[in-house]
């Protein structure tokens, strides 16, 4: 029985002090067999796998941020296909401003950030939201001072992309990185995969959110949707493609 105790003991819910005021919306995935194994280790915030409690994950921006440093520090950023497709080539001079509206677990946000670029980000499954913002938490608090000054220019809303009603005139370019039936999120640490594969299927609803998304574009603003190299388009009639090694962006222009 002790046994059994410790182990309950050892898989309830917890959250740091800074996201207490989340507690009831976890518990309540919980209540509705949805509940996720969340727990506060080595001071992050961090995901148990369902069926093995020693496979998990947590968001560290200042590790993504190193990672980012050493793999770019000898190229041009503005040649990477990421920030071709999202910034237009004649910004004159201009912040760029990007919505994401699939924050996920940050690794596309981190990018934008690291390229220069400001982002409003939406994610609206709870757990994908809470491991980003703790991360941007320990980020702001322990990261070096170009991950504090870039995750000033980061707005993270936990809230559906079909919530949108209107994009501002000041935005650049709408991102949209749906999963798809079959598309495996080669970004995602392995480990992190098995575990988010468990919680989320694909986004059945990614058709009518990209065409809610493409409504809502105004002259000059682009609307981006992230693909596998070899996967369909979401919609055929796209203005330009961006081509990666492993990854095509699709950009349809308001």
């Amino acid at each position: 029985m002790r046994c059994l105790a410790e182990k309950e003991r050892r898989l309830e819910i917890q959250l740091p002090d800074h996201l207490n005021a989340y507690t009831d919306d976890v518990q309540r995935l919980k209540k509705e067999g949805l509940g996720p194994l969340l727990q506060v280790r080595n001071g992050a915030l961090t995901l148990l796998s369902p069926n093995d409690s020693k496979q998990s994950f947590s968001v560290d921006f200042s590790q993504i941020w190193r990672y980012h440093q050493k793999t770019l520090h000898n190229q041009s950023l503005r040649k990477q296909p990421f920030y071709r497709a999202l910034v237009p080539a004649k910004k004159n001079g201009r912040e760029i401003k990007i919505l994401d509206t699939t924050c996920g677990q940050g690794k596309d946000t981190s990018l934008a950030l690291f390229l220069g670029v400001s982002v409003k980000a939406f994610e609206r499954d709870l757990v994908n939201f809470l491991l980003v913002k703790d991360a941007v938490f320990r980020g702001l608090n322990h990261g070096d001072d170009d991950l504090v000054q870039a995750l000033g220019r980061f707005e993270l809303n936990w809230t559906d992309a079909i919530s949108i009603s209107e994009v501002p005139l000041d935005i650049s370019t709408i991102y949209f990185d749906p999963m798809f039936e079959g598309q495996r999120k080669k970004a995602l640490p392995k480990k992190a995969m098995q575990i988010f594969r468990q919680r989320l299927g694909p986004d059945k609803d990614a058709s009518s959110v990209f065409g809610h998304l493409k409504s809502l574009l105004k002259t000059g603003q682009r609307l981006v949707v992230k693909r596998g190299i070899k996967g369909d388009p979401i919609e055929p009639h796209f203005s330009h493609q961006v081509l990666g090694k492993t990854t095509r962006y699709d950009v349809y222009l308001g």
